[in-house]
């Protein structure tokens, strides 16, 4: 009968789970920035695979995990990541996306 077919209905699908940004400016930008596109798969995608290496006055060094990484975050996301940084920061912020220089991880 109807009632039994309706129970052997697999359970709904967990929501999937948001990703853990860092806790620094740049996560927080991030984090701003996919909340704003509503879509977390621009982090597990792209923004994962970056990392802040310094922040001074006026701007935020950021290392992504290669060529490809740095040009494509800095091309699609920069200017509305340059944004979320200077307003986080409350100052001018330029943003610089920089491939990981030195021998890759085996």
């Amino acid at each position: 009968d109807m009632a039994t077919a309706h129970a052997a209905e697999p359970p709904a699908p967990e929501a999937p789970q948001l990703p853990e940004y860092p806790d620094d400016l740049w996560g927080r930008a991030v984090a701003a920035f996919v909340a704003e596109r509503g879509d977390p798969r621009l982090y597990s995608s792209w923004l994962a695979r970056t990392a802040l290496e310094a922040e001074t006055e006026t701007a935020i060094e950021v290392t992504a995990e290669d060529a490809f990484v740095a040009e494509w975050v800095t091309k699609k996301y920069g200017d509305s990541l340059t944004a979320h940084l200077s307003a986080l920061a409350g100052r001018p912020l330029t943003l610089h996306v920089n491939a990981h220089a030195g021998p890759r991880p085996r």
